[in-house]
C-alpha cells in the first residue's frame, strides 16, 4: 500500500474521485448523409455516324457540389439502344463519379433522354 493510501484510511478521506473526460466528435461531412447532386444542363447529340459503338455524344453540367469539399467529378454518358443503323434510338443517359469527395454524393440515376437518335 502507498502511503497516500496509509494515510487516507487513517484520516478516514475517501477516494480521490476519478474525473473522466470525453470528447463527442463534431459532425464531420463524412459522417453527413450524400449530398444528391442535379442536373442543370444536359445535351446529347441525337444522330452520329455508325462506327460499331452504342456511345453517344453528351455534356453536361451539375449542380449541388458544394464549394468547400474536395473536388468531385461528374461525366455525364450517354448510349443508344444498340449499335445497328437506324431511326427512333433510345437514347440512355447517366452518370459516373471520380475524385476525392465522390463518397459524399449521389449522382442522378440514369434515364431515357427525351429525343430519340439515329445512328446513318
Amino acid at each position: 500500500m502507498s502511503v497516500l493510501m496509509i494515510l487516507m484510511s487513517v484520516l478516514h478521506f475517501p477516494e480521490p474521485t476519478r474525473i473522466i473526460t470525453r470528447s463527442v466528435p463534431k459532425p464531420s461531412r463524412e459522417q453527413s448523409p450524400p449530398t444528391e447532386l442535379t442536373v442543370t444542363t444536359n445535351v446529347v447529340r441525337a444522330s452520329k455516324t455508325y462506327d460499331g459503338y452504342t456511345t453517344a455524344a453528351i455534356t453536361g453540367h451539375v449542380g449541388g457540389i458544394l464549394s468547400n469539399e474536395t473536388p468531385v467529378n461528374v461525366v455525364p454518358v450517354a448510349n443508344f439502344n444498340d449499335a445497328i443503323v437506324g431511326d427512333n434510338k433510345t437514347i440512355t443517359a447517366s452518370f459516373n463519379k471520380t475524385g476525392g469527395g465522390n463518397e459524399n454524393y449521389t449522382v442522378p440515376a440514369a434515364y431515357v433522354y427525351s429525343t430519340t437518335g439515329e445512328i446513318t
